[in-house]
């Protein structure tokens, strides 16, 4: 059989065509908006007049969409001052002033501020002498609702966001900072100086302060904390000490931090002060002001002529390797081929402010002269228990020479060799010959333990040094010469 043949108009078929060609519209996302964050995160109390520029950062603070112009009529913001007690005001919404779009729609008076929104930010303008003329606590309600129509209340509620507080006091503390600079030194008469970046917490109107003048602001991104300026005309052409500071909108300076502007380096302090010829690996530690050296180099020139030194040392500038402990100190590691002959070792600190030259002497060490043995005293009857005696205060007679080595204070020198003697007299008995003998005995070991330790340290001991150890063994020589005198007498 047959079917019928149904026939569709060719309009009615585009029409139906036409509206299945467009999806139905998406539900509206209204999503909670919170706020997290504002900056100035504190406001001064201020009796002038103007407009104070504030941002508050959150999240989902609009409605999704790709016309802002339009989702901003379904958002409204509140604020209020607690210790005014007033009710919420609502804000006029500058992105809404943008063409006609919206223009027969509500928007609140600008008497009590302006905003205008941003899906992370919401920008803020508001008059000084309404909202921070007193101390309090300004808060802030953000609303996503559904505008109905043109009136004031065409417009449904949806959903809110927490109450934001930015407290508004006489002392605000903590509101800028300065966390660090990039670079955080320059150098006298530095080539193409890159910009002062400034990293901390600041607001839209903070300035940087080198030694309290303003420096030319290039760029200033207060959410991420950054602000990039000038250097001050003349700041680079001599070597000083600045302070930067941070001043935001309201006045408030921040914490300062230094920066240097060096010159070249200058040795303050080098060791040790002259070289021996024959000393092997030896390491240089100098101590330096100004630039940090790019580079240490070195050269030698002979005391006696190329000819007479059979491998000399460089005489023209080779690189010396050199590492720096800590700040302002080098140690500059020298091999044997360096104080292989007598001579000068000139050192060239190299830095991009200039640099800096200096020089040490390397000169033939002195023959050390053979010490002769003291006198040995005239044996007598009680020369074994003598030698007994001598054996049996060796410790103390060591620790005593060591002290005396060690330049250590005189009084101390004293009172332990008096104690020395005040046993040895002891030990040595009632006899006259005995106890001289005895003194006698303890004055020769102590000198030549004396002259021991006095060798082994050799290197290491200066000539005022050395020259204070003949006294103190002048001193203790006479201290024992005395109590010799003092016995003999007593006992005749």
């Amino acid at each position: 059989m047959k079917q019928p043949c149904v026939r569709i108009p060719i309009m009615t078929l585009l029409l139906l065509m036409w509206i299945a060609a467009f999806p139905a519209p998406a539900e509206t996302v209204y999503s909670k908006p919170v706020i997290t964050g504002a900056i100035p995160a504190q406001v001064e109390v201020t009796l002038a007049s103007g407009e104070l520029f504030l941002l508050l950062s959150g999240q989902d603070l609009t409605i999704p969409g790709n016309d802002r112009k339009w989702n901003a009529r379904d958002i409204r913001l509140f604020v209020r001052h607690s210790a005014a007690g007033g009710p919420w005001q609502c804000l006029y919404n500058r992105t809404r002033n943008d063409g006609n779009l919206g223009d027969a729609y509500f928007n609140p008076p600008r008497e009590f501020g302006e905003c205008s929104y941003y899906s992370w930010q919401v920008e803020l303008w508001l008059p000084r002498p309404i909202w921070f003329s007193r101390e309090g606590t300004l808060q802030f309600l953000l609303i996503k609702g559904k505008c109905h129509g043109p009136g004031a209340n065409d417009w449904t509620e949806k959903i809110r966001s927490n109450i934001f507080d930015i407290p508004v006091r006489t002392d605000v503390s903590g509101v800028t900072r300065i966390d660090s600079l990039q670079p955080n030194y320059y150098y006298i008469h530095q080539e193409n100086p890159p910009l002062l970046t400034v990293n901390g917490q600041l607001d839209f109107g903070t300035a940087v302060l080198i030694d309290n003048s303003e420096c030319v602001t290039v760029k200033r991104v207060p959410t991420s904390g950054l602000i990039q300026v000038k250097l001050p005309p003349g700041l680079l052409d001599r070597q000083d000490l600045h302070q930067v500071r941070l001043q935001d909108s309201q006045g408030t300076v921040s914490n300062a931090k230094a920066l240097w502007v060096y010159g070249p380096p200058r040795v303050t302090h080098i060791h040790p002060e002259q070289l021996r010829t024959g000393m092997g690996q030896t390491t240089i530690k100098l101590r330096y002001g100004g630039l940090k050296p790019d580079a240490v180099r070195g050269r030698v020139d002979l005391l006696e002529g190329p000819g007479v030194c059979s491998h000399p040392p460089p005489s023209d500038w080779e690189a010396l390797s050199a590492s720096f402990p800590a700040n302002e100190r080098i140690n500059i590691v020298l091999d044997g081929n360096w104080t292989r002959c007598a001579g000068t070792l000139h050192l060239w600190l190299v830095s991009k402010a200039g640099d800096c030259r200096d020089s040490i002497t390397i000169v033939k060490p002195t023959p050390v002269v053979p010490l002769r043995p003291p006198a040995k005293f005239s044996k007598a009857p009680v020369s074994a228990r003598i030698s007994a005696l001598g054996r049996g205060f060796r410790p103390q007679l060591k620790r005593l020479a060591h002290k005396v080595v060690e330049l250590k204070p005189e009084t101390e020198i004293r009172r332990d060799f008096q104690s020395l003697i005040k046993n040895t007299l002891a030990a040595a008995g009632d006899s006259p010959g005995a106890s001289r003998a005895a003194l006698e005995s303890l004055k020769n070991e102590l000198e030549k333990e004396i002259w021991a330790q006095e060798r082994d340290k050799q290197e290491q001991l200066t000539a005022a040094q050395r020259e204070h150890i003949r006294r103190l063994m002048a001193m203790l020589k006479e201290m024992a010469r005395l109590q010799a005198q003092a016995v003999s007498t007593t006992r005749h």
